[in-house]
């Protein structure tokens, strides 16, 4: 019934054993037609950080990055 298809991700940026590759992950994310939101919920900048954002821009999503435990209901907010 609604045409536009969201995906939220949210993640420390860790690979734990991931099934599909990031190679992979990407091209699924762009036949899907869907876009991705990203949420990176992490201590310091990973590679992982990297790749969310990169996620969230090839999709037409947008990544927002958790500083502080109480930024999350403004993220929430803006996403939904």
């Amino acid at each position: 019934r609604n045409g536009r298809r969201v995906i939220l991700v949210v993640s420390d940026g860790a690979d734990n054993c991931s099934r599909y590759s990031r190679t992979e992950v990407f091209q699924m994310a762009r036949e899907s037609d869907v876009q991705v939101y990203t949420v990176g919920v992490f201590a310091y900048e990973t590679w992982g950080a990297r790749m969310l954002e990169r996620l969230a821009d090839e999709t037409g999503g947008r990544y927002y990055r958790v500083t502080r435990r109480s930024d999350l209901g403004e993220i929430a907010e803006r996403i939904g």
